[in-house]
C-alpha cells in the first residue's frame, strides 16, 4: 500500500492538505493523476515502489541494465517536487 500526501503550494509548512492511498499488488502498475496546484508529493510505502512521471502512455519497469539517459524510474522517492 502506498500513502500519498499532497502539500498546498501556498503553504511552506509540512501540513498536508490532501491525502490519498493506493493499494498496489505485486508486478502490476497503477496510474494516478496528481491534483492540480500540487507542488510536492510524499510517497510512502510498506514495500519498495518505482515511480515514473509522464503522460498516460508512460510505463515503468525494473531496469535490467544500466539506464543512463535520465529516463529511469525513481525508486522509493520519498518527498519530491512535482514535475511541471
Amino acid at each position: 500500500m502506498i500513502a500519498k500526501r499532497f502539500f498546498n503550494p501556498l503553504s511552506q509548512s509540512m501540513n498536508p492538505t490532501w491525502g490519498d492511498a493506493l493499494v498496489l499488488s505485486a508486478s502490476s502498475a497503477k496510474r494516478y493523476t496528481i491534483p492540480a496546484d500540487t507542488d510536492k508529493i510524499l510517497l510512502v510505502g510498506t514495500v519498495d515502489i518505482l515511480v515514473k512521471f509522464g503522460a498516460s502512455n508512460v510505463t515503468v519497469s525494473v531496469p535490467t541494465a544500466d539506464q543512463l539517459n535520465g529516463d529511469a524510474p525513481f525508486f522509493n522517492p520519498g518527498l519530491i517536487d512535482v514535475p511541471v
